[in-house]
């Protein structure tokens, strides 16, 4: 038996209606959140198989999106599979149909992924909570990366900060496309907001950090593209003086990379981007 008011259907069938589902995905009491687990597998499974924009007409995001950012947002889980699981259907439903973003944002869910992404669980369900938060997080960054910049307290300055942690520990941690979700979601906060909001002091130092690590030349061309983003945006505002700065310390790493053997070209054609603004 499920939940009071939740009939939860066995394993075997073909899964519950989806009124029902939802009204089980927002319980909060004790006993409804035990049985969280088996309601986001059935409704991840049946995501996972559907091929068209039709199932949402049938599990419909604009009530189901905010349940599971709730879920996330929770500070204690009783299974850590659950926010795993919830994360990926939101990834799901974004992936049905990318203009959901915009209600993916508005339940928050930009803060909730980048809290992800902050977090130093390294356990199979933690790693596996990130990689889903840094995907969710690219799709919503290629649409709304302004507003997820706008709701994270802070502003956008703490948003540029939090990716640039994670992708630093990322090509230790992570398959290589999650870097590039990672940079993506980076160039969405960048480029989407004005340079005021931006912080761009800050946002360049953190970039610069990984620009200066030779050793890990993955890192560095990552954070040159994100460079190129962020003086692109200072470009456009005018801002001559934070780009004076900016030019004046890649130009400091330009010689630096020009002095080794192995340069890579496309690294090299990153810098002289960044230069050229």
């Amino acid at each position: 038996a499920g939940p009071v008011g939740v009939e939860v259907a066995p394993s075997s069938s073909r899964g519950m209606e989806p009124a029902l589902l939802l009204a089980g995905l927002q319980r909060t009491d004790d006993e409804g959140v035990l049985f969280q687990l088996e309601l986001l597998e059935q409704l991840c499974s049946v995501l996972a198989i559907a091929e068209t924009r039709d199932m949402l007409a049938i599990f419909d995001p604009t009530s189901f999106v905010p349940a599971l950012s709730a879920i996330m947002g929770r500070e204690v889980h009783v299974f850590p599979e659950v926010p795993v699981l919830a994360s990926r259907a939101v990834k799901h439903f974004l992936s049905l149909d990318p203009r959901l973003s915009r209600v993916a944002v508005r339940a928050n869910i930009g803060t909730l992924c980048l809290s992800a992404l902050a977090s130093e669980d390294t356990s199979e369900e933690g790693l596996n909570l990130a990689e889903n938060a840094i995907k969710v997080l690219e799709m919503v960054c290629r649409r709304e990366g302004r507003q997820v910049a706008r709701m994270v307290p802070g502003g956008a300055h703490v948003a540029v900060r939090q990716l640039v942690g994670f992708i630093e520990v990322c090509d230790a941690l992570f398959p290589a496309d999650v870097l590039e979700s990672a940079l993506v979601a980076l160039r969405g906060v960048l480029s989407s907001c004005p340079a005021d909001e931006t912080r761009a002091e800050e946002a360049a130092s953190a970039l610069y950090r990984l620009i200066g690590d030779g050793d890990r030349p993955k890192l560095q061309y990552a954070a040159l593209q994100g460079m190129a983003s962020l003086t692109s945006v200072l470009s456009v505002a005018r801002e001559t003086a934070a780009l004076e700065r900016i030019a004046a310390d890649v130009s400091t790493e330009l010689i630096g990379t020009l002095a080794q053997p192995r340069s890579s070209p496309a690294t090299l054609s990153l810098m002289l981007l960044v230069l050229w603004r």
